[in-house]
Protein backbone atom coordinates (compact mmCIF):
# COMPACT_ATOMS: atom_id res chain seq x y z
CA UNK A 1 0.00 0.00 0.00
CA UNK A 2 1.33 3.38 -0.98
CA UNK A 3 0.75 6.70 0.74
CA UNK A 4 -0.78 9.30 -1.60
CA UNK A 5 -0.75 13.14 -1.46
CA UNK A 6 -1.75 14.36 2.05
CA UNK A 7 -1.29 10.89 3.57
CA UNK A 8 2.49 11.39 3.34
CA UNK A 9 3.80 12.56 6.73
CA UNK A 10 7.51 12.93 5.97
CA UNK A 11 8.55 16.49 5.05
CA UNK A 12 11.76 15.50 3.22
CA UNK A 13 10.86 14.28 -0.25
CA UNK A 14 13.05 12.94 -3.06
CA UNK A 15 11.19 12.88 -6.36
CA UNK A 16 12.16 10.26 -8.92
CA UNK A 17 11.05 9.89 -12.50
CA UNK A 18 9.93 12.76 -14.70
CA UNK A 19 10.10 15.41 -11.95
CA UNK A 20 13.28 14.52 -10.05
CA UNK A 21 14.98 16.35 -7.20
CA UNK A 22 15.02 16.90 -3.41
CA UNK A 23 12.32 19.18 -1.99
CA UNK A 24 9.83 19.67 0.82
CA UNK A 25 6.42 18.03 0.98
CA UNK A 26 4.63 21.28 0.08
CA UNK A 27 6.79 21.83 -3.02
CA UNK A 28 6.31 18.23 -4.16
CA UNK A 29 2.53 18.46 -3.69
CA UNK A 30 2.53 21.71 -5.67
CA UNK A 31 4.40 20.01 -8.55
CA UNK A 32 1.91 17.11 -8.51
CA UNK A 33 -1.21 19.30 -8.33
CA UNK A 34 0.02 21.68 -11.04
CA UNK A 35 0.27 18.69 -13.42
CA UNK A 36 -3.10 17.18 -12.31
CA UNK A 37 -1.31 14.12 -10.92
CA UNK A 38 -0.78 12.47 -7.54
CA UNK A 39 2.28 12.38 -5.29
CA UNK A 40 2.87 8.72 -4.38
CA UNK A 41 5.34 7.54 -1.73
CA UNK A 42 7.17 4.52 -3.14
CA UNK A 43 9.50 3.88 -0.15
CA UNK A 44 11.35 5.53 2.75
CA UNK A 45 15.17 5.50 2.84
CA UNK A 46 17.14 7.08 5.74
CA UNK A 47 14.18 9.26 6.78
CA UNK A 48 13.64 10.57 3.23
CA UNK A 49 10.47 9.63 1.35
CA UNK A 50 11.13 8.43 -2.18
CA UNK A 51 8.11 9.67 -4.16
CA UNK A 52 6.90 9.70 -7.71
CA UNK A 53 4.46 12.04 -9.45
CA UNK A 54 1.94 9.90 -11.36
CA UNK A 55 -1.69 9.10 -12.00
CA UNK A 56 -2.25 6.78 -9.03
CA UNK A 57 -5.51 5.21 -10.24
CA UNK A 58 -3.84 4.30 -13.56
CA UNK A 59 -0.89 2.85 -11.62
CA UNK A 60 -3.23 0.65 -9.54
CA UNK A 61 -5.11 -0.48 -12.65
CA UNK A 62 -1.89 -1.52 -14.40
CA UNK A 63 -0.71 -3.41 -11.31
CA UNK A 64 -4.01 -5.29 -11.07
CA UNK A 65 -3.91 -6.06 -14.78
CA UNK A 66 -0.36 -7.43 -14.49
CA UNK A 67 -1.40 -9.75 -11.66
CA UNK A 68 -4.15 -11.41 -13.67
CA UNK A 69 -3.17 -14.92 -14.55
CA UNK A 70 -3.76 -15.93 -18.13
CA UNK A 71 -6.11 -18.88 -18.38
CA UNK A 72 -4.31 -21.98 -19.52
CA UNK A 73 -5.71 -23.62 -22.64
CA UNK A 74 -7.14 -27.05 -21.86
CA UNK A 75 -7.74 -29.74 -24.47
CA UNK A 76 -10.62 -32.11 -23.66
CA UNK A 77 -11.37 -35.31 -25.54
CA UNK A 78 -14.67 -36.39 -27.07
CA UNK A 79 -14.34 -40.05 -28.02
CA UNK A 80 -16.72 -42.27 -29.98
CA UNK A 81 -16.68 -45.33 -32.20
CA UNK A 82 -17.14 -45.37 -35.94
CA UNK A 83 -20.64 -46.93 -35.69
CA UNK A 84 -22.12 -44.09 -33.61
CA UNK A 85 -25.80 -43.29 -34.15
CA UNK A 86 -26.93 -39.84 -35.30
CA UNK A 87 -28.61 -39.07 -31.98
CA UNK A 88 -25.47 -40.03 -30.03
CA UNK A 89 -23.39 -37.88 -32.37
CA UNK A 90 -25.68 -34.92 -31.60
CA UNK A 91 -25.22 -35.51 -27.87
CA UNK A 92 -21.44 -35.53 -28.36
CA UNK A 93 -21.82 -32.30 -30.37
CA UNK A 94 -23.73 -30.72 -27.47
CA UNK A 95 -20.96 -31.71 -25.01
CA UNK A 96 -18.32 -30.31 -27.35
CA UNK A 97 -20.27 -27.05 -27.69
CA UNK A 98 -20.34 -26.63 -23.91
CA UNK A 99 -16.59 -27.24 -23.71
CA UNK A 100 -15.96 -24.72 -26.49
CA UNK A 101 -18.13 -22.12 -24.73
CA UNK A 102 -15.81 -22.40 -21.71
CA UNK A 103 -12.92 -21.44 -24.00
CA UNK A 104 -11.24 -24.85 -24.09
CA UNK A 105 -10.20 -26.88 -27.10
CA UNK A 106 -11.82 -30.18 -28.08
CA UNK A 107 -10.00 -33.17 -29.51
CA UNK A 108 -12.50 -35.32 -31.40
CA UNK A 109 -11.34 -38.95 -31.43
CA UNK A 110 -12.95 -41.67 -33.57
CA UNK A 111 -11.86 -45.13 -32.38
CA UNK A 112 -11.72 -48.15 -34.70
CA UNK A 113 -11.65 -51.77 -33.54
CA UNK A 114 -10.58 -54.92 -35.36
CA UNK A 115 -11.54 -55.01 -39.03
CA UNK A 116 -12.88 -51.45 -38.88
CA UNK A 117 -9.30 -50.16 -39.20
CA UNK A 118 -9.29 -51.21 -42.86
CA UNK A 119 -11.82 -48.42 -43.55
CA UNK A 120 -10.45 -45.98 -40.97
CA UNK A 121 -9.38 -43.31 -43.44
CA UNK A 122 -12.67 -42.99 -45.30
CA UNK A 123 -15.04 -43.70 -42.40
CA UNK A 124 -13.07 -41.44 -40.04
CA UNK A 125 -13.03 -38.53 -42.47
CA UNK A 126 -16.76 -38.92 -43.14
CA UNK A 127 -17.61 -39.07 -39.44
CA UNK A 128 -15.41 -36.09 -38.56
CA UNK A 129 -16.89 -33.99 -41.37
CA UNK A 130 -20.41 -35.01 -40.26
CA UNK A 131 -19.54 -34.00 -36.66
CA UNK A 132 -18.06 -30.65 -37.74
CA UNK A 133 -21.09 -30.06 -39.96
CA UNK A 134 -23.29 -29.98 -36.85
CA UNK A 135 -21.63 -26.72 -35.74
CA UNK A 136 -22.87 -23.40 -37.08
CA UNK A 137 -20.88 -21.83 -39.90
CA UNK A 138 -17.79 -19.98 -38.67
CA UNK A 139 -18.38 -21.22 -35.10
CA UNK A 140 -15.29 -23.44 -34.86
CA UNK A 141 -11.89 -23.56 -36.44
CA UNK A 142 -9.64 -26.56 -36.88
CA UNK A 143 -6.45 -26.29 -34.84
CA UNK A 144 -4.96 -29.63 -35.81
CA UNK A 145 -5.97 -31.16 -39.11
CA UNK A 146 -7.61 -34.61 -39.10
CA UNK A 147 -5.09 -37.42 -39.05
CA UNK A 148 -5.01 -41.17 -38.62
CA UNK A 149 -2.89 -42.41 -35.70
CA UNK A 150 -2.97 -46.17 -35.35
CA UNK A 151 -6.57 -47.15 -34.69
CA UNK A 152 -7.81 -43.58 -34.00
CA UNK A 153 -8.74 -40.69 -36.26
CA UNK A 154 -8.37 -37.33 -34.50
CA UNK A 155 -9.00 -33.64 -35.10
CA UNK A 156 -8.59 -30.73 -32.65
CA UNK A 157 -11.00 -27.76 -32.79
CA UNK A 158 -11.56 -24.51 -30.91
CA UNK A 159 -14.19 -21.80 -31.03
CA UNK A 160 -13.49 -18.81 -33.25
CA UNK A 161 -12.70 -15.57 -31.48
CA UNK A 162 -15.14 -12.79 -32.26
Amino acid sequence: MHLVNEEIKNTNIRLVGEFSGDMTLEEALEVAYSNDLDLVEMSVVNGVSICKVMNYSKFLYEQKKAKKVQKKMVVKDIKFGCNIADHDLKISHKKASNILKDGDRVRVVVVFKGRQTAFANTMGADLISKFLGLFEEDAVQIVQNPKLEGNTYTVTIESKKK
